[in-house]
């Protein structure tokens, strides 16, 4: 078999070791997601019920905010999965059709698919939901921008 036919190498690139790295840090840390799975595609991030995330108080769900982040992390790592490294991106668009208010009490899950790479922009389309992926709590679709080279692999 020549070089050309051979298979791609495997990646290091192990999308649920850096996501517990990033675990630790800035608001990931700060709202405390957690890393849920991955696929070659896609990746899932879980965020734990927490009084200090409800924006309304009477009626017990959590707020908008808290919501966007959990996507858009979830949306940066299923890009980053797809293309096995670490490159830096910005988010070009990020739509979040919010479909009903999440259960009081619940966790919250954000699924992400990476749909398309291009050059310099990726496109991703999920949901979040609170127990049953089939009645979710908001969709989401967006756009990033690649800001630099690959980091690391």
């Amino acid at each position: 078999m020549s070089d050309a036919q051979q298979p791609p190498e495997p990646s290091g690139f192990d999308p649920a070791r850096m996501f517990r790295t990033m675990e630790k840090f800035g608001h990931i840390a700060a709202i405390g997601m957690r890393y849920g799975g991955h696929g070659d595609d896609w990746a899932e991030i879980r965020l734990p019920w927490q009084d200090a995330l409800v924006g309304d108080a009477a009626a017990g769900t959590v707020a908008s905010g808290a919501i966007i982040a959990l996507m858009d992390m979830t949306a940066g790592l299923s890009v980053w999965t797809r293309i096995q490294a670490f490159r830096p991106m910005v988010t070009l668009d990020l739509r979040i059709d919010y479909l009903r208010a999440a259960t009081p009490g619940a966790d919250i899950t954000g699924h992400v698919q990476c749909t398309r790479v291009a050059r310099e922009v990726a496109f991703i389309r999920g949901a979040a939901h609170d127990g049953d992926p089939q009645d979710p709590v908001a969709h989401v679709a967006g756009s990033f921008m690649f800001t630099g080279p690959v980091m690391f692999r």
